[in-house]
């Protein structure tokens, strides 16, 4: 499903409230630049050192033009894992009400290639998704409450002390303002035009001001006249005895309004927040009113809806694929939250932080490689896994994009490919052996669905269970209340997704392949927080939680 600005706010709610009922989820960037050439100048492989600081400066140049996000839900009744994948384009710009300028550079090569599949640099300027770092955010809400706050300091004058022109302006204008203030009855105006000074350029007949002029006419009633207020004419400045009631209102007016930009130019931030567990306090609860229904039908208000999502998602904190990933949470890190840390060994423990366990497909399918590289690309993997029909992978029919299609290098898709990877990589590898196909062809597009069921007749048959599927959803958030007590309950109901159990079906479905490994198992250990990073030294990236 594609997510742009004109339908980000109505689905947000959904795709947070599936991430809080989800067992993983996979991702994938793409993006204006790359590091393409080694720091270093030795000769050799880089240290995983030298490689992280090239992908830093990388990060801190280019930006993020494409974020893939597949949601997959697993059903541990029929053994089936359900795949919700969206493709979100990333508008570069910053709101210019927010007095931010985000610098916005590419490489002529990245770009190159992306256009060439199929992404349109144009769309993402006009129809991308907006969004802020938490860094950016900050830096917004502190210019604001510069600029609006009643308990901000008057701003200074920007004239430097060699610049006499400006300071006999100054001069010229502060006499003005105080004779003005100085005699109310002798001018009989309640107001003071500027200009009305000697020295001033003329435009034919009427007096005008330059921009600069004007600009020093506003610092100047700003930083010394607080009772006063000035506001740009056609030709001039006026100014006049401010309402101090009446100007504290529009300040604060001013100030919500700006907060209200912030908190909707946080955009696609609010999902990273959500994989983060990280503070959605501030997230429009309208995004959630298609979850609602028809309110007259349902039995809980919207504030326990959000109340109850947002529970979840602090408890249940889904688990991140991706495939050959470090440069991807590299760049992440860098766009949506803040600067990144000097050193490889703190990035490793602020990732683990955010994300306490993190799975690279790529790690994965070369675990066990020796001094050669093998093929290891996301298409390369699943073509070799096309007859691997278990686990049963199904995407729900709303989002279709990518049945009938394959759309290599578009974010959404890439990051599709890395859940059904993972899915078959994780229950080959729990059971000890990875079955790869020596005949399948890597345009073979029924690997994606299993061969057992024609496409065309597995899509109408999942469209039917829709049907009865949604209000199973919605039950699952209408439970509400505490039986006991009759109070709301702010926490999930039920285990979190694959968390151990002594269920007999569920162990013997694990032991046949059909679910992927419950979490306490020894696989995560092995294969958990490690990060394949090839061309290095040390050719892998242990996060902070990776075990030996």
């Amino acid at each position: 499903m594609e997510l742009n600005s004109a339908n980000f706010p109505s689905y947000l709610g959904e795709v947070l409230h599936d991430l809080s009922c989800s067992c993983f989820v996979s991702i994938d960037l793409e993006f204006s630049g790359i590091p393409l050439a080694p720091s270093s100048q030795s000769a050799g492989e880089q240290s995983l050192e030298e490689r992280y600081a090239d992908n830093k400066a990388a990060a801190e140049k280019y930006q993020v033009l494409q974020f893939g996000l597949t949601i997959c839900r697993e059903d541990v009744k029929d053994a089936t894992y359900t795949l919700k994948p969206y493709n979100i384009d990333l508008c570069p710009f910053v709101d210019r009400a927010l007095d931010l300028n985000r610098d916005w550079v590419s490489m002529s090569w990245a770009v190159e290639f992306l256009i060439n599949n199929n992404f349109s640099l144009d769309n993402a300027c006009k129809n991308g998704v907006r969004y802020l770092s938490r860094q950016e955010e900050a830096q917004a809400l502190d210019l604001a409450e510069q600029r609006y706050s009643l308990k901000g300091s008057k701003s200074a004058i920007e004239v430097k002390e060699t610049d006499k022109e400006s300071l006999e302006f100054l001069n010229s204008v502060r006499g003005q303002i105080n004779n003005w203030l100085s005699h109310p009855k002798k001018t009989g105006k309640e107001y003071l035009n500027i200009p009305s000074l000697p020295g001033f350029k003329s435009q034919g007949s009427v007096r005008t001001l330059t921009s600069m002029e004007r600009r020093l006419v506003h610092q100047l009633v700003t930083a010394e006249y607080r009772d006063l207020k000035s506001k740009s004419k056609s030709n001039f400045v006026q100014i006049e005895v401010a309402d101090q009631e009446r100007e504290n209102k529009n300040q604060i007016k001013k100030l919500n309004m700006i907060k209200q930009i912030i908190r909707k130019h946080v955009g696609c931030r609010w999902i990273i927040e959500a994989l983060m567990g990280g503070d959605l306090t501030e997230i429009d609860e309208q995004s959630f009113k298609y979850l609602m229904g028809n309110p007259d039908d349902t039995p809980y208000t919207m504030a326990e809806l959000v109340s109850r999502v947002k529970c979840r998602l602090k408890k249940n904190r889904p688990i991140l694929i991706g495939h050959n990933c470090f440069l991807d949470l590299i760049f992440l890190y860098r766009s949506f939250i803040g600067p990144l840390p000097d050193t490889l060994g703190e990035f490793q423990t602020l990732i683990h932080n955010a994300f306490p366990i993190v799975i690279d497909t790529k790690y994965l399918a070369t675990h066990d490689a020796g001094s050669i590289n093998p093929k290891s690309s996301l298409q390369d993997i699943n073509c070799a896994l096309a007859e691997v029909t278990v686990p049963t992978i199904r995407i729900e029919p709303t989002h279709s994009k990518y049945f009938f299609r394959k759309t290599c290098h578009e974010a959404g898709y890439d990051s599709m490919m890395a859940a059904f990877a993972f899915i078959k990589l994780s229950s080959q590898l729990q059971r000890g052996k990875v079955k790869f196909s020596s005949t399948a062809k890597a345009d073979d597009i029924n690997f994606m669905m299993g061969k057992e069921t024609p496409l065309v007749k597995q899509v109408a048959e999942q469209m039917q269970k829709e049907k009865t599927a949604a209000k199973d959803d919605s039950d699952d958030l209408i439970e509400l209340s505490d039986s006991s007590s009759g109070q709301s309950s702010q926490g999930p109901t039920g285990p979190p997704p694959l968390a151990e159990t002594e269920c007999p079906d569920v162990t013997s479905k694990v032991s046949q392949g059909q679910l992927i490994p419950r979490l306490g198992s020894e696989f995560w250990q092995i294969y958990g927080n490690k990060l394949r990073v090839f061309g290095t030294v040390e050719r892998a990236v242990w996060l902070a939680g990776a075990m030996p």
